[in-house]
């Protein structure tokens, strides 16, 4: 995991040169500041970004920096999922607060993503967004012959939000 600290001391010290966004896999982002160093503005913006990682939550820094499922080979009880494009279900996303129950449902036909896993508020049964793609893949993979999950949303925000696997065990009637 990435921490925040360590991202904050590497903007601060070596930001001019973008080492903090390699650290962070913004890799596009490292080769940019690397272009530009000589004009000092990544200098500048490095110190700025070392201040916005000391002043985010820890919370608010692993979900726009970490969230990615390498080699996830299974869903436990409390794992953190993200879930995007909600802005295009908005009618079916208004009910959707922290706390609401959630089930994750593997989508093998879909036209963009035969790895998509479609999440779908439990009470309403609409479909109100997908498991982002870095982790729909593994999730996908995992979810294959099996029925759906359960989840419940940890925190919600405009267009995406964090959910969190509250059971091991399939739902069978879904």
């Amino acid at each position: 995991m990435k921490d925040k600290n360590t991202a904050g001391i590497l903007a601060l010290l070596l930001g001019g040169i973008g080492i903090h966004r390699f650290y962070l896999g913004q890799n596009g982002l490292g080769i940019l500041y690397l272009l530009f160093c000589w004009t000092l503005i990544p200098t500048v913006v490095g110190v700025i970004d070392a201040f916005f990682f000391w002043f985010m939550s820890k919370d608010k820094f692993n979900r726009k920096y970490y969230y990615v499922w390498p080699d996830k080979t299974e869903l436990t009880y409390g794992d953190e999922l993200i879930v995007v494009g909600m802005s295009y279900r908005m009618k079916n996303y208004e009910g959707v607060e922290k706390g609401t129950s959630v089930v994750l449902k593997r989508e093998p036909s879909n036209e963009y993503d035969n790895n998509a896993v479609a999440v779908y508020d439990l009470n309403t049964r609409k479909m109100f967004g997908y498991i982002s793609k870095e982790e729909c893949r593994a999730v996908s993979n995992y979810l294959k012959g099996k029925n759906p999950y359960a989840a419940d949303v940890k925190w919600r925000g405009d267009s995406k939000a964090i959910i969190n696997v509250q059971t091991i065990q399939p739902l069978i009637n879904f």
